[in-house]
């Protein structure tokens, strides 16, 4: 489930920089005991890959999670966006998954549910109608779950793309 908010606080051309705040929650079940014959944990079956952001080192599975980020347009096609995303577990009886779906951490002995933080910034430039340039850098920091359940060590990321549409 995905509940969409966007605020437009300047909705007139003149308004310089025209910001863009959002905020999006997400929640997937997980499983509440893996010891019983019934799977609890929500299947997205074909999950695109950059589901939660550029990074995205946690799939849609097992999570809770609040994404609020803000964008302006400096003109010229030139756009920046700042992105933070906070995951928690839905379910302390099941782990964390990566994108496909393969179960990355088990739930261990962690009774936490807080999985971690990410923040990103992005910025990107539509040079024509055919063209566009774009570039991020991001940072995952693990949170009381992870580092209770085995290495923890943060997640960095620099990212640039290219796109030609025919």
């Amino acid at each position: 489930m995905q509940i969409p908010v966007q605020i437009n606080p300047a909705t007139s051309d003149q308004s310089p920089l025209k910001p863009r705040i959002r905020l999006r929650a997400n929640a997937a079940s997980g499983d509440a005991d893996p010891k019983d014959d019934r799977l609890g944990t929500f299947n997205a079956l074909f999950p695109k890959g950059k589901y939660f952001g550029e990074l995205t080192p946690i799939g849609p599975r097992n999570i809770l999670n609040l994404h609020p980020s803000v964008d302006v347009d400096l003109g010229r096609g030139i756009t920046i966006e700042l992105a933070a995303v906070a995951y928690w577990r839905f379910s302390r009886g099941d782990g964390v998954y990566d994108v496909p779906g393969q179960l990355v951490r088990g739930p261990g002995g962690s009774a936490s549910r807080h999985i971690g933080n990410q923040v990103e910034l992005l910025a990107n430039w539509q040079v024509s109608t055919t063209i566009s340039l774009s570039a991020s850098a991001s940072l995952f920091q693990a949170g009381d779950f992870l580092r209770e359940t085995g290495p923890a060590r943060p997640i960095r990321m620099i990212g640039t793309e290219a796109m030609f549409r025919f």
